[in-house]
């Protein structure tokens, strides 16, 4: 139960991240607000060591697992899975842990 709290708090600090990156609040871009922001790969590693290391391990034990021949497939499998999971339905974290999955 713990662990899911912890989740959750992480997720709502990340969230309230992503949503300025996104808004462009964070950087006073507030006449962007429309255009789309791309995955971000530090925010990535930043989230994943902050809700997901600590049950999934290293990043570089998750890595040989996702699914696919293509980055495109690897990609579409992981969002597919992490569209489930609890810590991650979020769709910019969600974009920005792919991107750091990836290792883009």
């Amino acid at each position: 139960m713990f662990r899911i709290a912890l989740c959750l708090l992480l997720l709502m600090t990340a969230a309230a991240r992503a949503e300025e990156a996104q808004t462009g609040e964070a950087e006073g871009m507030s006449d962007c607000a429309d255009a789309p922001v791309p995955a971000d790969v530090e925010r990535g590693a930043w989230f994943y060591e902050q809700a997901c290391a600590h049950c999934h391990g290293p990043v570089d034990l998750i890595r040989p697992h996702i699914e696919g021949d293509t980055e495109a497939e690897k990609a579409a499998w992981l969002d597919g899975l992490l569209q489930r999971h609890h810590c991650a339905s979020n769709g910019v974290l969600r974009a920005d842990l792919i991107a750091y999955l990836l290792g883009e």
